[in-house]
């Protein structure tokens, strides 16, 4: 036969009043006080994990300068350093004041496979030419990105998607900011 604990624990509540638990709700309330300890740890963790994001500029902002007269597909390569804390997601801006090429832009990675470093892809994306729709002028576009910096830096490979003529040379900037 299984024995029974008829005791009766004394619990202070911190005022005036006292009260008598039975052991099974002394094991109770206790229980009930680690649940709602865990629950205010894991609510804390939570508060942590929420901070707010403030669209911090990651590495500074940088430009590519194409040439009057420059050839289609004319490359130049932007290299970002990996931040202290790496985000999920990214936004990139790009303002591009040329009225007469869009802009490709190919996200790269650089990765030391078979011994040998490589730039793999990790996306790519379409930045416009600048234009006015209704009145008003579209020069800077952006994109959200995820899965950037893991273990690496960046590489943004920019190219022309139209040749250039003698006067057409630019200089397009470029900002990637957190936004997670």
């Amino acid at each position: 036969m299984a024995a029974t604990n008829n005791y009766k624990v004394i619990v202070d509540t911190g005022g005036d009043i006292t009260r008598e638990l039975t052991a099974a709700s002394a094991t109770a309330a206790a229980t009930s006080a680690t649940a709602a300890a865990a629950s205010a740890t894991a609510a804390a963790a939570s508060a942590k994990e929420c901070v707010a994001i403030g669209g911090d500029l990651i590495d500074s902002e940088q430009y590519v300068t194409f040439a009057n007269s420059a050839v289609i597909n004319t490359q130049k390569t932007v290299t970002l350093a990996a931040p202290d804390e790496v985000r999920r997601r990214y936004l990139l801006v790009c303002y591009n004041p040329s009225t007469v090429t869009d802009l490709t832009v190919k996200i790269m990675a650089s990765r030391t496979m078979n011994s040998t470093t490589v730039n793999t892809l990790i996306a790519t994306v379409k930045m416009e030419k600048s234009q006015a729709i209704s009145g008003t002028t579209i020069s800077a576009n952006s994109v959200l990105i995820e899965g950037v910096f893991i273990g690496a830096g960046l590489n943004l490979i920019i190219s022309n998607n139209t040749a250039l003529g003698s006067s057409g040379g630019f200089s397009a900037y470029f900002d990637l900011l957190e936004a997670d």
